[in-house]
C-alpha cells in the first residue's frame, strides 16, 4: 500500500474548490431570490458572510474530496469511476446528511427549497472530484 500524496492532495483540493466555487456561485445566482424569499419567510436574521471562513471552508472540502480519492484509489483503481464513487460517498456524507439534518429539525425553510439544493449540489461535488482526482498522482 502506497502512502497518500498530501501535496498532490493539496494541489487537487485546489482545483476541486475552484469547480465547488463555480457550482456555487452558479447555484445562488439562479435561486438567490427564492432563497432570500424564504430566509425571509422563516423570519431567519439576516446573516453577512465571512469571506475568510468561506475560502477556508471551500479549500478544505476540495481537499476532503481529493484525500478521499486517494484513500479509495487503491480499492478501486486509479480511474475517472472511483472519483465519481468518493465524490457521492463524500456528497452523501456533507450535503444529504445536513439537508436531512435541517429537515428534520424544522430551521424554517421550505423543504423543496433545501432539497433543490442537495440536488443542484451532487453534480457540483462529483465534478469536484474529478477534477481533484485528475490533478492527484501518487
Amino acid at each position: 500500500m502506497q502512502a497518500i500524496n498530501y501535496r498532490r492532495v493539496w494541489l487537487g483540493g485546489l482545483l476541486a474548490s475552484l469547480v465547488l466555487l463555480v457550482g456555487e456561485v452558479a447555484m445562488i445566482a439562479c435561486l438567490h431570490t427564492r432563497l432570500m424569499a424564504a430566509r425571509e419567510a422563516a423570519k431567519l436574521p439576516t446573516t453577512a458572510p465571512n469571506p475568510v471562513l468561506g475560502i477556508a471552508e471551500l479549500l478544505l472540502t476540495g481537499a476532503f474530496l481529493v484525500w478521499l480519492y486517494a484513500a479509495v484509489r487503491p480499492r478501486f483503481g486509479a480511474r475517472w469511476m472511483t472519483a465519481i464513487r468518493s465524490g457521492v460517498a463524500a456528497w452523501f456524507a456533507i450535503v444529504m446528511i445536513t439537508t436531512v439534518h435541517m429537515v428534520n429539525d424544522n430551521f424554517g425553510m421550505p423543504v423543496y427549497l433545501l432539497v433543490v439544493v442537495a440536488v443542484w449540489m451532487l453534480p457540483c461535488v462529483v465534478a469536484a472530484s474529478l477534477a481533484g482526482g485528475w490533478v492527484y498522482r501518487e
